[in-house]
């Protein structure tokens, strides 16, 4: 037996000291397996799909799937919740994709993808796993904006032609925006993407300050085929600070359609502008009691109207003219990127878009909206003097 320089039989100290530190390099978390470099960009598709989308949720993970880009420097991750299976799951998207049982990295437990703490949870199993420099969230499931969960639109002009995605609903359960803001961590997403109906609405955009730099969201219902992942899925990646660019894409594809199929809306928020413009809005005298309906354009199918255009509202609340340019100064630097097809679903026109949408109280006949619409932060930051 070989001994060392005492005739110990271990290595002489010098050799030990090295031999200690190769041991220590070698196993520091960098290059742990549980703990990958960072890539550039990881993207989270939070997909509530048990519910009756999910034909379109398999469509666009195979389109996501299809273009897929192996030379992307980022992940491309989707967690996904169908009623069958029902096991919910993180996929990595490769360019391997078959189905919705390959490609998992991680399987969870029959949950309420809705519940905030399980959220919470899925998007920090996702920065854990798939570290970045940059984060963007795609939350994709029905929506009705800002409405307290169990508040339906009752439609009156029904579709014969398309189907809609009117954030979330698992099964039966739904989710207050308010708990969803609080699911999200703070200044973690470059950008979030709504890819459901209704989420641009100044009431929506408000619980998401601290949440994101910029969202990316529609005033109006989406179609049920949602973003063209095909089309946007490598912009991600190769344009991945220029959200604006994901929105054009967005529009450009449905503004190709024909008939029912060529309709869409959305805008892109600045974040940190929107916050200047809430406090432009809370120093002005607004007048809400004479606000004349039929000259704000309508968002929705429904008889009365629950969505609205908040430029054209903005306009009536302004009691002096110049407050109503001060405001579209900085309405201008908030929203970024704003497109509209002229009409919807061949329901309705569109003659004007700011790419936001409203709730106006005083046109509701609903108190029970009423008493929910006023602890929304916007309407707390803005009216309550």
């Amino acid at each position: 037996m070989k001994t060392g320089a005492k005739g110990t039989g271990f290595f002489p100290v010098p050799i030990l000291i090295f031999f200690l530190l190769v041991v220590f390099i070698s196993c520091r978390k960098d290059d742990d397996p549980e703990y990958p470099q960072p890539v550039a960009h990881t993207v989270l598709v939070y997909m509530v799909a048990d519910n009756n989308l999910y034909k379109y949720a398999t469509k666009n993970l195979e389109d996501m799937s299809e273009a897929w880009n192996k030379n992307n420097n980022g992940k491309m991750i989707v967690f996904l919740d169908v009623p069958e299976p029902d096991v919910p799951r993180l996929i990595e998207i490769d360019g391997n994709y078959t189905d919705v049982n390959s490609n998992a990295v991680k399987y969870y437990d029959d949950l309420n993808s809705l519940e905030k703490v399980n959220m919470r949870n899925i998007i920090n199993d996702v920065i854990r796993m798939f570290p970045a420099k940059q984060y963007t969230l795609i939350l994709w499931s029905h929506a009705t904006g800002w409405l307290p969960k169990g508040a339906a639109l009752n439609y009156t002009r029904n579709l014969h032609a398309v189907e809609l995605k009117s954030f979330g609903k698992d099964g039966v359960e739904e989710m207050d925006i308010a708990d969803l803001s609080e699911a999200i961590p703070d200044n973690v997403f470059s950008t979030i993407v709504f890819d459901a109906c209704f989420m641009s609405g100044i009431e929506v955009l408000c619980e998401f300050i601290d949440k994101a730099n910029y969202v990316i969201a529609s005033p109006t219902e989406i179609l049920a085929q949602g973003f063209p992942y095909q089309k946007i899925t490598p912009l991600l990646f190769t344009h991945s600070n220029r959200p604006a660019i994901w929105a054009e894409s967005f529009f450009e594809h449905y503004n190709s359609q024909e008939g029912a199929y060529q309709s869409a809306t959305v805008g892109v928020v600045d974040i940190s502008e929107l916050k200047t413009l809430l406090n432009i809005l809370k120093d002005f005298q607004l007048n809400e009691n004479s606000i004349d309906i039929t000259k704000i354009q309508c968002y929705d199918r429904t008889k009365t109207g629950m969505f609205f255009d908040f430029n054209d509202y903005v306009k009536q609340l302004c009691i002096h003219e110049n407050d109503f340019r001060k405001y579209l100064e900085q309405y201008n630097k908030t929203v970024i990127y704003s497109n509209y097809t002229t009409s919807f679903v061949n329901v309705f026109d569109i003659n004007s878009c700011s790419g936001l949408n409203c709730f106006i109280p005083s046109h509701s006949l609903r108190d029970d909206l009423i008493s929910h619409y006023q602890q929304t932060r916007f309407y707390n930051t803005v009216f309550r003097k």
